[in-house]
């Protein structure tokens, strides 16, 4: 699987994996795709940091089942995560400074009840969730393309298990060890209309260089910035 870098759309919309019509799985035996995916990194560290001092924080927390980060399920509306910004599917990524990113839930909770209980504030920081590794490029004639899977659609699954909050080097790892047969299931995706360039002025800069390469099945990945 080759990891390339470039800019892509930063703002996409996942149809729900519940409606049959967005989701298309494909059984893959480990042969030659020549698909290239790409996943934006806009937005993705704009960080929100929500200050908790007293009262309820108004988010419920839970695990993604792919991958083990802590993410928000639920941001009650006026409460203290919500009014900071913080949104169902943002990750927890520090408490008071400690990374939690690589710590499990229940070590997670841990820490910050242990800091409530003793009566301190808790300074928690969250990160928007990772974009979708979007489809950028397919045989027109392959297996794939054949399947009914577009530049609309995205690798949500692998297996079962959710890419979402998975690095790049996660989903190589993934795609390497999933035993074979695997299923890929890709869902359909909005991007955002292009607008035109005279009423728009160009906000990104030219495309970053190349960051990492790697090699799987003659499918490959883009990294963007």
């Amino acid at each position: 699987m080759a990891f390339t870098s470039r800019w892509s759309d930063p703002l996409t919309t996942l149809r729900c994996e519940d409606d049959a019509d967005a989701v298309v799985a494909f059984e893959w035996c480990g042969e030659p795709l020549e698909v290239q995916l790409e996943r934006s990194r806009a937005g993705r560290y704009q960080a929100v940091e929500v200050l908790w001092t007293a009262g309820r924080l108004g988010l419920t927390f839970g695990t993604d089942a792919g991958f083990g980060a802590v993410v928000v399920k639920r941001a009650t509306p006026g409460g203290l995560g919500a009014s900071a910004g913080v949104r169902p599917g943002h990750q927890l990524v520090a408490a008071n400074d400690a990374a939690v990113d690589a710590a499990t839930y229940d070590e997670t909770m841990l820490l910050i009840s242990t800091g409530v209980e003793a009566g301190l504030p808790q300074r928690l920081r969250f990160l928007p969730p990772p974009a979708p590794f979007m489809v950028r490029s397919l045989p027109t004639h392959g297996a794939l393309a054949a399947a009914g899977v577009s530049t609309d659609h995205a690798l949500a699954r692998v297996n079962g298990v959710a890419t979402q909050y998975m690095s790049v080097d996660d989903l190589d790892a993934a795609l390497r060890q999933a035993s074979k047969p695997c299923v890929l299931s890709f869902v359909f995706v909005e991007r955002p209309r292009a607008r035109s360039r005279a009423s728009s002025q160009p906000s990104s800069p030219a495309s970053p260089p190349m960051q990492t390469a790697l090699l799987l099945g003659a499918i490959s990945v883009a990294l963007c910035t």
